[in-house]
């Protein structure tokens, strides 16, 4: 059986706030998330199908980057957490929209 490896849902305990590259992605990519599950949600895409595409979009960021630097994959793989929880927050209406009340706060008797 392989063991699963620890990776802190946190992005303040793998990237460090001195990597402003990397900070920028974040940062950009947050808002490319909620932009891309809207748009796809829109067409009917399933929750699923859209974080496999995000997880794809920070598998391929982490490509370009080992090229570039040496940022660990312990940050992307934080990042990717991350990120899918963007995709299930921008895909789930808000909170008072989900919760319909279904029983009256005032009773008629």
């Amino acid at each position: 059986m392989k063991k699963s490896i620890y990776v802190p849902a946190r992005l303040e305990t793998v990237v460090s706030p001195h990597d402003l590259t990397l900070l920028e992605y974040v940062s950009a990519l947050r808002s490319s998330v909620r932009a891309t599950v809207l748009a796809e949600r829109r067409r009917g895409i399933p929750l699923s199908e859209i974080v496999v595409h995000v997880q794809e979009m920070v598998r391929l960021k982490e490509e370009s980057m080992h090229a570039q630097a040496e940022t660990s994959s312990l940050a992307f793989r934080a990042i990717s957490k991350c990120a899918v929880g963007w995709c299930i927050d921008a895909y789930l209406p808000p909170l008072a929209e989900r919760v319909a009340d279904r029983f009256a706060a005032h009773s008629p008797t």
